[in-house]
């Protein structure tokens, strides 16, 4: 009797165990007493509230599917003993479905639909991200069942318990810290655009076409444009979502093309050229996939993000080539380039084998992306004065030729000028010679002997002054 009592007693606490309680804080970690449902099958909450058998216990404080298009059932039971009310609220800000059902004592009390495959209307909380009330009374047992599904991207969950005044808080320093951040991107893109406007220099193009790409990965992975631009546009906020992070990749091989000055022949530029094309076109299947066929939407995400990693790669590789190859320029980029490349590996490892708090992990992602485009614009600006000064040695070097050119056609006018006089002194100097030739041959000489030796003299000195002008 004794060992039935403790036996039932165990079991007593073990299932206690499994209940959260709310009494002390205001916030509380759902994910370690969280219930996964283990079955391939498609199911209803019907089927999923009667069955009490194919749950396990998650033994992580994230919960990751990895890529796929089923739906994932969660559930745990909690207890409010405090005159607060709680929020469910997940750290994912992409996620196609999301329903909550609230049970109490079996009976379906409330439910909540939404994600992004449905407008931003459905949302019970105006927040960029999902946060569901679930009005949970005091000292009552529920069971919240939570339906999940995420083919767009990872099935990465990370959600909690939250409190109003904690929610409100959170939602206040989160978006003072994302409005901080976006607005240094558009400070930097205005910014940068303006040096374009008045240097023209090439790179340019691609580094605004970059701080672009990043300005808008942040705003749609964050939701503030589907929370403000597009609300209703289930569609188009997926499409833009893609294109951002397709759009950041393809910058980077653009710019580093033209500020590393790769030539087309190489095997480097065809290798880029070739990575372009390939993330054209996964972005051209994502598209197709997300307007007309969503059911292999996650394939080409999987696909994407793994050559977004092949690419980053590749181009640290590059720089680091260019580094050896003794280019101080790559050393700069690499400096600039080691945080973002840092954080987006992290990013990028994250969705394979969640380990890092999605919140985390973006707000690192933010402020590397930050301190790179502050970094790359020092960077650029460092090769804009290198090539002014090469400019400048140049104008200089020119200059000196030009001051050589002048002297030299200034002694060549002086030549012609000279020649010309000579020709025009030489016609009258010969006139006369013939003139005083004429008056010698009729003079006499036996009498004009003195007018003779003059006549001579004066002859010989008009040849002397021909010869030295001729």
């Amino acid at each position: 009797m004794v060992k039935l009592l403790f036996l039932f007693m165990l079991v007593i606490t073990s299932f206690s165990s499994e209940i959260i309680v709310l009494e002390n804080d205001d916030e509380y970690s759902v994910i370690p007493n969280i219930q996964i449902y283990n079955s391939l099958e498609s199911v209803d909450i019907n089927v999923i509230s009667k069955n009490s058998t194919n749950w396990t216990k998650s033994n992580d404080n994230q919960l990751n599917f990895g890529y796929g298009n089923k739906s994932y059932w969660l559930k745990f039971e909690v207890i409010n003993k405090l005159e607060k009310d709680f929020f469910l609220e997940f750290n994912l800000t992409t996620i196609d479905l999301i329903n909550i059902y609230k049970f109490k004592q079996n009976i379906l009390i409330s439910e909540y639909k939404t994600g992004l495959d449905k407008p931003f209307s459905s949302r019970p909380f105006i927040s960029n991200k999902f946060i569901m009330p679930l009005d949970l009374e005091e000292n009552e047992k529920y069971t919240i069942y939570i339906e999940l599904k995420n083919s767009f991207k990872p099935n990465t969950y990370s959600f909690k318990l939250s409190s109003h005044k904690q929610i409100h808080s959170e939602m206040i320093s989160r978006n003072i810290f994302n409005g901080i951040i976006i607005g240094i991107l558009l400070v930097m893109l205005f910014y940068n655009f303006l040096l374009y406007i008045f240097t023209k220099y090439k790179p340019y193009r691609f580094y605004l076409v970059y701080i672009f790409s990043v300005i808008a990965l942040s705003i749609t992975l964050l939701n503030y444009g589907y929370m403000y631009l597009y609300p209703d546009n289930m569609i188009l906020n997926k499409i833009l979502i893609s294109l951002a992070e397709v759009l950041v990749p393809i910058s980077m091989i653009l710019f580093l093309k033209d500020i590393l000055d790769i030539k087309r022949p190489s095997i480097t530029n065809k290798t880029l050229n070739l990575f372009l094309y390939l993330h054209l076109i996964i972005i051209v299947i994502q598209i197709q996939n997300i307007a007309i066929s969503y059911e292999y939407i996650y394939l080409s995400s999987q696909v994407g993000t793994f050559f977004t990693g092949i690419t980053i790669f590749y181009l640290t590789f590059i720089i680091i080539k260019e580094i050896i190859a003794k280019n101080k320029l790559a050393k700069l980029l690499l400096v600039a380039w080691f945080f973002p490349l840092t954080t987006l590996t992290l990013y990028i490892i994250n969705r394979f084998n969640y380990f890092i708090d999605i919140d985390c992990i973006n707000k690192i992602v933010q402020f590397s992306f930050v301190i790179e485009l502050i970094l790359m614009s020092l960077l650029i600006a460092y090769k804009i004065k290198n090539i002014q000064e090469e400019k400048d040695k140049l104008v200089d070097s020119n200059q000196l030729k030009d001051l050589e050119l002048l002297k030299q056609s200034k002694y060549a006018s002086m030549g012609e000028l000279l020649q010309y006089i000579t020709h025009q002194w030489k016609q009258p100097l010969m006139r006369i010679n013939s003139i005083l030739l004429n008056i010698e041959s009729k003079m006499d000489t036996s009498k004009d002997n003195l007018l003779i030796s003059k006549c001579a003299l004066i002859l010989l000195n008009l040849k002397l002054i021909i010869c030295l002008k001729l």
